[in-house]
């Protein structure tokens, strides 16, 4: 076996990290069957087969299985599917495991004994069949399957299929942390509960006050959190009580905190300082995102990136750092009613934003993807800038979606959270909000007092928070069930869910002279194109811009037909670069909490007008990375067929043919689960407005509902804003605890 591509000081770059971003950890615990453990043994060898390599090289690559993955894939699903899905999936798997033909099946044999050539074909029927639990069967295995076959890792930090593939592991450079650790107050601030069982004394040590009497705060109970006799329960007190510690929990905390207030942050993830990171991508993101990198719509349709760590998407995002565009800003204070944003309190906000994190739009090289996607709009004459980032122009890093090791990019674990601990501030880690609490009322007459958490962990314990104020800061799709558990009312809270859809193509460029490097190298984004957003007439449309792909996330992305095809497709990986269209979406979804299982349900179903922009934006990716000058273009549908160019006998017999396909393209359409979509932005379902007819908070940033409840996520967007949100949340939550320490002020 190679040895791990990158190194640090002589040491595998996984033995210098946090032990649970390390590689070689065991599967999870799951419950499958051993005869669906055989079918889900036999889906692993189909879409990751033995086959012989076409030209004699990479010969070990191409004889790897995926069968001997079936645990750690059972394992994966248990652990981060949707439990609705994961029924599905345990479904399938008998179906699979029974010798009995059905519709969905044809065969009177166990999956595991039709022979590969036909278990490939029924996959590839299920991909592109007109039944939509077909597709969506298809794409549950296929995600998961050829995920973890790319991205696993062993002790060493080290995957057998990256040399064949081009990959290097984690970036060399990225790797190179200031060790030792720079001095931080946010270390001694952050307590995780599950490695404290004395919670009281490190809440005594932090200055909080500790209650011995809860007997005023029970009442404020629902039914479903009541406690039980004898229970054990920690009752604390401070000023300010937040729950989430990510963009838009940061911004107050810091803003609080530094105003005298005494404020306690609760996050359900882990805090990972910068030299804790490993950069390898499957323990990553089954730390640092919600579901593992895996939470998806309920009809798993849409990959939904969320952050599950303390400092949010701050820490996984690619450092885009766009103010709120003038025209969203106007739209937010003519439509709907909030005169704020078009004011010079909000631009004063957006300004001091940029300058704590370090905005600037340079980059001193530009990588390979971005460098494609700037070439191909000049070509094209197409309008086309540079992206502001929140990291200095030197920062060249492909790994932002994993944390930044070195401390370039200026997350919030770098800036409002540490200013927040420096001031007094503390985050208990392993904690989640299961209740805000309230005084008896109706509407504004009711006053949040607290909230009802719970630790994580083999000993949960319940704590109970006295606030004068409360924020809720969890994200779009958190927040509303937490609202929800508590016992709100208001019919907008989950509605008008937006996702800025994601829409890929892909080019090939097999020769690295002239544009040099790998698509999994250098800044994520420096660059955008604007030519399909429609700012100037109704403002909803796509950007082009270029997104961050490393093994496991690419292969489950790139279209499967057969196990030989997908890993030639694999091997061109380093040069493949791609073009994503991130659609400000004028249809909404909605967030819910299922009555009879409690479950989240997240739904959501593309706009037609949202459909054609992004066909419209994905037509002009595919011109731009001909015009830059690739080999081959494509799609990720699961039918889809590449435009192969140089294979015409003339120019103007290349172009009608290109014309054509173009117009294929769009002829496919995006049905639900016939190809991968995503969404990095999650927005909206707690909307601010102006009233409570149209929305959940007002201009203040409280709650329609309840006095003293204030929500700082991206939950509070009136709409989308079509850009990379992180500048606009923390801006709203910065001008929201202003109106938070006059709350508390006058509440003395």
């Amino acid at each position: 076996m190679a040895p791990p591509a990158a190194s640090l000081d002589g040491l595998p770059t996984s033995t210098l990290a946090h032990p649970l971003l390390q590689g070689g950890r065991p599967p999870y615990p799951h419950k499958f069957s051993a005869a669906q453990l055989e079918a889900l043994e036999a889906l692993c060898s189909t879409f990751v087969p033995q086959v012989s390599s076409p030209d004699g090289s990479h010969r070990e690559f191409y004889e790897l299985s995926g069968e001997a993955d079936a645990e750690m894939v059972a394992g994966r699903m248990t652990q981060f599917i949707h439990p609705k899905l994961l029924r599905r999936a345990e479904e399938v798997l008998g179906m699979l495991s029974t010798p009995k033909s059905t519709p969905q099946y044809p065969y009177d044999k166990k999956f595991s004994e039709v022979p590969l050539e036909e278990r490939e074909k029924l996959m590839y029927q299920w991909a592109n069949s007109d039944d939509d639990d077909s597709r969506l069967n298809f794409k549950i295995f296929k995600t998961f399957i050829l995920n973890t076959f790319y991205s696993k890792v062993d002790a060493s930090g080290y995957n057998p299929t990256w040399e064949a593939i081009g990959y290097a592991g984690p970036d060399p450079n990225s790797m190179k942390a200031t060790l030792p650790p720079k001095p931080s107050a946010l270390k001694s601030a952050v307590f995780d509960v599950r490695e404290h069982p004395d919670l009281r004394a490190v809440l005594k040590h932090t200055g909080y006050t500790l209650l011995d009497d809860i007997s005023h705060l029970k009442p404020a109970l629902l039914p479903s959190n009541k406690l039980e006799d004898g229970e054990d329960v920690i009752g604390i007190k401070c000023d300010v009580i937040i729950v989430g510690a990510g963009s838009g929990g940061s911004v107050p905390a810091q803003v609080l905190s530094t105003a005298g207030l005494k404020v306690l942050l609760l996050e359900k993830g882990r805090y990972f300082a910068r030299e804790d990171l490993s950069l390898l991508e499957q323990p990553t993101f089954s730390e640092l995102y919600e579901e593992g990198g895996f939470l998806a719509t309920d009809d798993f349709a849409y990959s939904l990136m969320s952050a599950a760590v303390v400092g949010g998407g701050t820490c996984i995002n690619w450092a885009a750092s766009f103010q709120t565009p003038p025209h969203v800003r106007q739209e937010w204070a003519e439509e709907c009613g909030l005169p704020m944003f078009t004011s010079e309190k909000y631009q004063q906000a957006l300004d001091l934003i940029c300058k704590k994190i370090g905005v600037q739009p340079n980059a001193t090289v530009e990588s390979f993807q971005n460098a494609v996607l700037r070439k191909g709009c000049v070509e094209l004459g197409l309008h086309s800038a540079n992206i502001p980032r929140n990291a200095s122009p030197e920062h060249y890093c492909g790994c932002c979606n994993m944390g930044c090791r070195r401390g370039m990019k200026q997350a919030t674990t770098e800036t409002w959270l540490v200013e927040a601990a420096a001031a007094g501030a503390t985050i208990l880690t392993g904690t989640k909000g299961l209740q805000v609490l309230f005084t008896d009322g109706t509407k504004k007459e009711k006053k949040a007092i607290g909230v009802l958490a719970t630790t994580l962990g083999d000993q949960p314990k319940k704590l109970i928070i006295e606030a004068k104020a409360t924020i809720v800061s969890t994200g779009s799709i958190m927040t509303p069930p937490l609202l929800i558990r508590s016992g709100l009312t208001n019919p907008n809270i989950g509605k008008h869910f937006h996702i800025h859809p994601v829409l890929g193509v892909w080019g090939y460029f097999p020769e690295e002279e002239k544009n040099p490097g790998a698509s999994f190298e250098g800044g994520i984004m420096t660059a955008f194109s604007a030519v399909s957003a429609r700012w100037d007439t109704v403002g909803y449309g796509p950007v082009l811009m270029t997104p961050s792909f490393h093994p496991g996330q690419y292969a489950s992305v790139v279209t499967w037909k057969s196990g030989a095809q997908h890993k030639e497709a694999m091997r061109r990986f380093r040069r493949v670069s791609q073009v994503v269209l991130f659609t400000r979406d004028k249809g909404a979804g909605s967030i819910g909490v299922d009555k009879k299982t409690d479950e989240i349900t997240i739904e959501y179903t593309l706009d037609p007008y949202d459909e054609e922009v992004c066909l419209e934006g994905a037509e002009k990716g595919l011109r731009v990375l001909k015009a830059a000058g690739a080999v081959e273009v494509g799609t990720h549908h699961h039918d889809a067929e590449s435009f192969t160019f140089g294979k015409s006998t003339s120019w103007k017999e290349e172009k009608k043919r290109f014309e054509e396909y173009l117009a294929s393209v769009r002829s496919k359409g995006l049905k639900p689960n016939r190809l991968p979509m995503v969404s990095y932005h999650l927005l909206g379902s707690c909307r601010m407005g102006s009233s409570p007819e149209n929305s959940v908070i007002d201009a203040k940033g409280e709650t329609w509902d309840a006095e003293g409840l204030f929500l700082t996520d991206a939950s509070v967007f009136p709409t989308p804003t079509g850009l990379n949100p992180m500048v606009t949340i923390q801006s709203i939550a910065y001008c929201t605890a202003q109106n938070i320490v006059e709350h508390v002020k006058s509440s003395k």
